[in-house]
Parts: structure tokens; sequence; C-alpha cells
């Protein structure tokens, strides 16, 4: 437990370091203490009372609210500042040529932190204030195109919503409706080159919606039992 204490006090000092506040705000007191280091006046100024106010949102969200409050207070860096090991805080560095726009890591982050688009505009966006550095969306990328970046981002930034990737809709051959991102489609296609199912004129599959694909399918059937 006393490791666990310890290792949240480096970070919180590195936090305060990086909004601009001196490190020395915050004391560790050890169990040994007689109660005058407990008792000692504060070696810092006092800052500005934050407003009571019911408490809104998550965990997460509270967090935020305090950092927020924390560097309105202070005078962020505005620089990216490194963690001690394990931090819930940090980004991701996504490779766009290998990145397909599948959703896969949308799917599988637990926070907001990655969200995408609709049908007609395929995209990936990212919150860094959301993000807890809990690696899933890098383990189940099937194009392995996502590393984590752990960090605390001292500036507005890091609050704000990016795109990371966008591009437009693939639309069926035979239908015209949007199913899939090209990326995508160009993917599919180099890794099922060699499959049987999709050889010569039944290649065209992999550009038609699953609905057209299925009537392909049959029609061929028909034509030929």
């Amino acid at each position: 437990l006393q490791q666990q204490l310890e290792a949240q006090f480096v970070q919180a000092s590195e936090l305060l370091s990086a909004l601009g506040h001196r490190a020395e705000r915050l004391a560790w007191l050890p169990l040994e203490d007689d109660g005058s280091a407990r008792d000692a006046l504060p070696r810092e100024a006092a800052l500005i009372a934050r407003p009571r106010a019911e408490p809104v949102g998550g965990k997460r969200e509270r967090l935020n609210g305090t950092l927020d409050w924390l560097a309105a207070q202070g005078a962020p860096s505005g620089e990216c500042h490194s963690l001690p090991a394990g931090p819930p805080f940090g980004a991701i560095e996504v490779d766009t040529e290998r990145c397909t726009l599948c959703q896969g890591c949308v799917a599988l982050c637990p926070t907001p932190a990655l969200s995408g688009g609709d049908d007609t505009t395929p995209r990936l966006a990212f919150r860094e204030a959301d993000c807890i550095q809990c690696g899933l969306c890098a383990a189940g990328c099937p194009e392995q195109a996502i590393t984590l970046a752990p960090g605390f981002l001292a500036a507005p930034e890091r609050r704000e919503t990016r795109v990371i990737k966008e591009e437009p809709a693939f639309a069926c051959i035979r239908c015209g409706k949007p199913f899939a991102t090209a990326s995508t489609i160009a993917s599919i296609q180099r890794k099922l080159a060699d499959h049987p199912y999709f050889a010569g004129e039944a290649r065209a599959r992999l550009e038609m919606c699953e609905d057209c694909r299925v009537q392909d399918v049959w029609q061929e059937l028909a034509r030929d039992p």
C-alpha cells in the first residue's frame, strides 16, 4: 500500500510541476511523524478556493475538472511531460498508412477517448483527456497500427478532440450503399487475393455490400447449379 501511495505522490508532484505549480505544495508525512510535520505551516501560499459543486460525471471527468482548475491557477508549460511508469495519462500514435478505419479500436476503448464517424464519413478521432493508457486499442488493432505514447500534455489541446484519419466511404458497386472504407476494401483484397471463393469475376464481390454479395452468389448458383 505504501508503495502505491508513494507512486501516486510522485505522479501528483509531476502533474503539479507540469501545470506551473511548485511540487512542494505536496508533502509526504512519514509514518513515524509525531505530528510536527502535519501541523507545520504551509510552505506555499494558498490557491484561490475552488467553488464547491455537486460531483458531475465519472471519476475521470472529475479528475479532469481538478486538473483544469489547477491549470487556471498556474502556468501550464504547454509541453508533454513524462511520468513514472504506468501513468493513466497519454496519447496514442497511429500509423495512418496501415490504419483501415475498421473501428475495432473504437469498439475496444473503455472510455470516450476514441470515436468514429458514420456510414458516410468514416473517421478515427481521439481525445487525450479521456485516455487511460490501458492498451486495449493497440493490442486489438488487426493492422498493428497503434502504439501508446504515455505522458501528460500540459496544454488546452489535451481536452480537444482531434481527427487522426478520415476518408470517404466506399460505395457498393451494385447498389451504391456506403458500407466500408477504400482502405478496408484494399486490405481485404490483399488478404483474400488467393481465396477460391473470390477467384475470377467473383473478386468483384469484395466490392459489394453484404446484401449484394449474397444476391450475387445465389444468382451464380441459379445460372450454374
